[in-house]
């Protein structure tokens, strides 16, 4: 049957010629390019390109193929038509009724088994009209458009997008193809002036490049702040503790192999080493590609690890605030007013980042922090004593 009805549309536009004068390249692509790396169960948005191999045409005329993804079945209704008015740059309007001609299930192709069969359609080549003479009352209703020349021709449209879809992507770890299967296609012939109709003959079948989705294991998350940072800087400004400082959110970004497709404030946990209060909550998220803010009820309490876990994938974030830390070794002690010291003086390797050195949270790594990491260390402007004090081993479990 498919044989047939493909057979059916080469003839209605002008029949095939013995030998291609021309080939098409396929190539099928997400986010601009042939391989993507995405979380379980995600979904996909793809197109399909196609450009011809030479200009000895006046462009595609007819397009079809078949779509088979090895990752299980495509959904009826998943491929359809660029979006847009019609141009050189979005042609394959086209190719679709009433302007064109598909097959009966539409430009989408049809749904046999788990494939797309006879994705594509064809451009009014014959140059029918409902209000021809020749056939009037009773001529076909489709197709009616007018031909658009130069489409997927290198030199004149260039590139063009024969379809878009989705699908989504299987829940299990492993590597798939989108593939384009049993691809046809008719050219214009070169020189054809369409005085009458426009010739057509076959085009060969050229390269085709396939999608791979890669869905790998959910491995890592990255965060800022870092996944087990200590921030050592001032607890609340001088002699106001009821105005507490310190981190409040953390931005976690997630692999490509991560499902955050839940990633509400319901959740994220949140549990402090020590356990016990004070502890913060998860008072809200919001999600951007592959990165997640998680804001908390409030900053994180000091002489303590709060470890944020997002559920779904186990992956966890653990943030410490041991005021007077400043070499981050999870002890705050008179050597960390030596390691500010050697800070400024630019000899310590690494350098301390902000969040160590910078203990009077004016943004800048200054002498003045000396000063308020001696304080924090005695206890001085309201502050606890800090001089002794101690966290355990990071408690993060593994990323």
């Amino acid at each position: 049957m498919r044989r047939l009805v493909v057979l059916a549309l080469a003839i209605g536009f002008g029949g095939a010629s013995a030998w291609a004068a021309s080939n098409l390249n396929v190539s099928v692509k997400s986010g601009g390019g042939n391989t993507v790396n995405v979380g379980p169960s995600a979904v996909v948005n793809f197109q399909v390109e196609g450009i011809l191999s030479d200009d000895v045409n006046e462009g595609l005329a007819l397009v079809g193929f078949d779509l088979h993804f090895t990752g299980g079945a495509l959904a009826a209704g998943a491929v359809g038509t660029p979006s847009g008015a019609l141009s050189c740059a979005n042609p394959m309007p086209s190719m679709v009724k009433p302007d064109g001609i598909t097959n009966p299930a539409g430009f989408g192709g049809t749904l046999i088994g788990s494939d797309l069969v006879q994705v594509g359609g064809g451009q009014n080549t014959i140059k029918n009209s409902i209000s021809n003479p020749a056939c009037a009352p009773n001529c076909a209703p489709y197709p009616v458009g007018t031909v658009l020349l130069g489409v997927a021709q290198p030199s004149v449209c260039g590139t063009a997008i024969l379809a878009t879809g989705s699908l989504t992507a299987p829940a299990g770890i492993g590597s798939y193809e989108l593939q384009v299967l049993n691809l046809f296609a008719n050219i214009i012939k070169d020189g054809e002036t369409g005085t009458v109709f426009f010739a057509t003959e076959a085009a060969g079948v050229g390269t085709i490049t396939n999608l791979t989705i890669n869905v790998p294991p959910c491995s890592s998350v990255t965060s800022v702040p870092a996944n087990c940072a200590i921030d050592a800087r001032q607890p609340f400004p001088p002699n106001t503790p009821g105005t507490p400082q310190g981190w409040s959110s953390v931005a976690m970004t997630f692999d490509a192999g991560c499902d955050i497709s839940h990633s509400a404030a319901s959740d994220f946990a949140v549990v402090c080493n020590p356990a016990g209060a004070p502890c913060p909550t998860v008072s809200s998220t919001n999600t951007v590609d592959r990165t997640v803010t998680v804001t908390l009820s409030g900053v994180i309490p000091m002489n303590k690890w709060t470890c944020i876990t997002h559920t779904g994938t186990n992956k966890q974030v653990c943030l410490g605030n041991l005021p007077g830390d400043a070499n981050g070794d999870r002890t705050a002690a008179p050597v960390d007013i030596l390691e500010i010291i050697d800070n400024l003086n630019g000899v310590r390797v690494p350098p301390l980042a902000m969040y160590q050195c910078d203990t009077d949270r004016s943004n800048l790594c200054a002498p003045a922090d000396i000063l308020t990491e001696i304080d924090l260390l005695n206890g001085a402007n309201g502050w606890p004593v800090q001089n002794g004090k101690s966290i355990v081993v990071c408690p993060s479990i593994a990323p």
